[in-house]
């Protein structure tokens, strides 16, 4: 069965950004956890996908490395445990859902538990998802990817400085 936040912390954005725990991870990172009313709603969404049968979203920002984190499906918005969204005034991000959330989740349901995951550019489920106005990859650039284009601009940046 697919997975949003709620299942999986067991809480709604409000208990989960005033958890005991959160709190004390967000302290030990330097982050603020910011009220649920503080919404980024003019920037633009970033993609939901499934990683392992649950709903996660992939914080945008260079610095964060692809960091994930569960998403709500009923309430779209996300905040990147290691950033906490500084590049958007520390406000929740907005998260895009597929419009055919339900189809993919039915068909990713069908999956073993290892292969219950679906990204934005897979192929089928009603063809591929558009989600941002621009055609800027990046968002949808693996971890791995994510790193190699960090390694490669640290080599690039190494070299210029000889």
């Amino acid at each position: 069965m697919t997975r949003d936040a709620t299942v999986v912390t067991r809480r709604t954005p409000a208990q989960w950004a005033a958890s005991e725990h959160i709190q004390r991870v967000a302290e030990m990172r330097g982050i603020h956890i910011p009220p649920v009313d503080e919404t980024a709603d003019d920037v633009e969404p970033i993609p939901a996908f499934i990683n392992r049968g649950k709903w996660i979203a992939m914080c945008p920002e260079p610095m964060c490395f692809g960091q994930a984190e569960d998403v709500w499906r009923d309430w779209a918005y996300f905040l990147c445990m290691l950033c906490g969204n500084t590049a958007v005034g520390n406000r929740w991000r907005p998260v895009v859902f597929p419009a055919n959330m339900d189809e993919i989740e039915a068909e990713i349901d069908l999956r073993p538990a290892d292969d219950q995951n679906w990204h934005p550019t897979e192929p089928g489920l009603g063809g591929p998802t558009v989600y941002y106005a621009s055609d800027d990859p990046t968002p949808f650039m693996t971890i791995e990817q994510r790193n190699r284009a960090f390694l490669a601009a640290q080599e690039a940046d190494d070299a210029s400085q000889d």
